[in-house]
């Protein structure tokens, strides 16, 4: 199979220190498009499918304790032979571990890895709050610690079942180590509670 893929953000925000380009933050949405295609050549039992898949992300900061951000994605399968392999199917973030290594910000994390996945169409949407002074940090002797709360809002769609959508409320002390509570329901009817931790290693970047 290849694929092809395209991000693009109309612009950011840069400040100027000492004559140097400083990022600040990140103020437009990045969109992102890509096209997968898997095809048959002298091995007749390839997987053969076309797929198209594109979204938006934004964190928007709202001021200088809270920030909201997004992330949608939806994709169809347009084209799909009677020999698809399972591993070609559209997977979605997922693992019903106790310490989790993904974020808590844009993963499921009450669903086993295979529990949903489709190869017809879908869409998603994670949605977070995060800010200073959410709930328990207003309490007078936990405003000087060193953590954000978050609220947390996931779903996704796919014809073969509906509807999934996760809750949660979680503490951050970055944006690569938090715990959190999560409930999640599976077409309003609720499915399962759970506690969860995160190491997001992928989020790491050393240079």
């Amino acid at each position: 199979y290849y694929s092809a893929g395209l991000y693009y953000s109309p612009s950011s925000d840069y400040s100027i220190t000492e004559a140097v380009d400083m990022y600040e933050r990140r103020v437009t949405p990045v969109f992102h498009l890509e096209y997968q295609e898997g095809f048959s050549s002298w091995q007749t039992n390839n997987s053969t499918y076309r797929k198209l898949k594109g979204g938006i992300s934004h964190n928007i900061r709202l001021d200088h304790f809270n920030s909201v951000d997004y992330k949608i994605e939806s994709g169809v399968y347009f084209e799909r032979g009677t020999d698809m392999h399972f591993a070609a199917y559209q997977h979605f973030g997922a693992s019903d571990l106790l310490l989790n290594l993904n974020s808590l910000f844009d993963s499921f994390l009450l669903l086993d890895n295979y529990e949903l996945q489709t190869n017809r169409y879908w869409v998603n949407l994670f949605l977070n709050y995060s800010g200073r002074y959410v709930l328990f940090k207003r309490l007078s002797f936990l405003q000087g610690k060193p953590f954000t709360e978050n609220l947390h809002l996931k779903t996704l769609f796919t014809p073969d079942i509906d509807s999934y959508v996760e809750t949660g409320y979680s503490v951050s002390f970055n944006r690569y180590f938090g715990i959190g509570g999560f409930t999640s329901f599976h077409n309003t009817k609720l499915k399962k509670i759970g506690i969860r931790f995160s190491l997001n290693l992928r989020s790491l970047k050393f240079t």
